[in-house]
């Protein structure tokens, strides 16, 4: 099984390196987390070290950590569903692995687990969702313990062009972060661990594109009831207001007996007359 290449391991690595007083190296580190409007992300790390710190590993020991490049890496990454490319630039080699369409409940456990090839503590990474729709993604990237150890180590890391860095790409702007860095359009946030104050972690709360669509659908079928409810009630009160003011009455109003037989002989008289002349 692959072993794992992370913080902890750099960090040893680049204390044996400072005993030894052979500080010509450096590493890159990076992962990056791209979240998609459907609720999945893509997952892409970094993992490099300089051709001075990588011959170093690998000079006692030919199957060591430091062998980022070798074929065999390279297939272990490919049969757990990675895909893998090779890392040569400035003088780092290494390389770089991703993976697609994870949804955001299985992350922490993908970056955590043995075929990732990362020291990383599940426990530290956390995805929540809310009633409201909202993420969170909460991680402990370091810990206090590494946060104490990476500070004796960031001048020298800087030095030679060297980073540790987080990156989360999202769809939307999010409702929050503590990102170091900000890009124009506000939708990719990253964080230099080296510029963390220790004890702090990568926090940053968003909303899906497919989340927000459904709240605003729901508002609107909420305010077209209301609507409907009351234009009905309206209608209904005009009509029981009018039927009130004019009530409706089918009688034929009837007329004196009298009246009718008066004016049926004057009828009567009045063709009697017309035939005589």
């Amino acid at each position: 099984m692959k072993k794992k290449f992370g913080v902890k391991a750099v960090l040893a690595v680049i204390a044996v390196l400072m005993i030894a007083t052979l500080l010509t190296g450096c590493m890159r580190f990076k992962t990056t987390i791209k979240v998609n409007a459907d609720g999945k992300a893509d997952l892409s790390m970094l993992v490099a070290m300089s051709e001075e710190l990588s011959n170093f590993g690998s000079e006692d020991d030919e199957d060591s950590d430091s062998d980022l490049t070798s074929e065999e890496t390279k297939k272990e990454f490919e049969n757990e569903g990675w895909t893998y490319t090779e890392y040569n630039e400035d003088g780092y080699k290494g390389y770089v692995v991703t993976k697609s369409d994870i949804l955001l409940d299985e992350l922490a456990s993908t970056i955590a687990s043995d075929d990732a090839g990362v020291d990383t503590n599940t426990d530290s990474l956390n995805i929540t969702k809310n009633d409201n729709g909202e993420y969170t993604i909460t991680w402990d990237v370091l810990g206090s313990d590494d946060a104490d150890s990476m500070g004796e180590y960031q001048q020298y890391i800087e030095e030679y062009k060297g980073f540790f860095l987080v990156t989360i790409e999202l769809p939307e702007k999010p409702i929050s972060n503590n990102a170091t860095e900000v890009s124009e359009d506000g939708k990719t946030l990253t964080w230099d661990v080296f510029k963390m104050n220790k004890g702090d972690k990568v926090e940053v709360t968003f909303m899906l594109p497919s989340d927000e669509a459904k709240g605003g659908n729901t508002l609107f079928i909420i305010i077209a009831v209301i609507a409907i409810i009351a234009i009905v009630v309206v209608v209904v009160c005009i009509v029981l207001s009018k039927n009130k003011k004019a009530p409706v009455n089918n009688e034929v109003p009837s007329q004196p007996v009298d009246s009718v037989n008066t004016t049926t002989a004057d009828t009567n008289g009045d063709n009697t007359s017309d035939t005589n002349q």
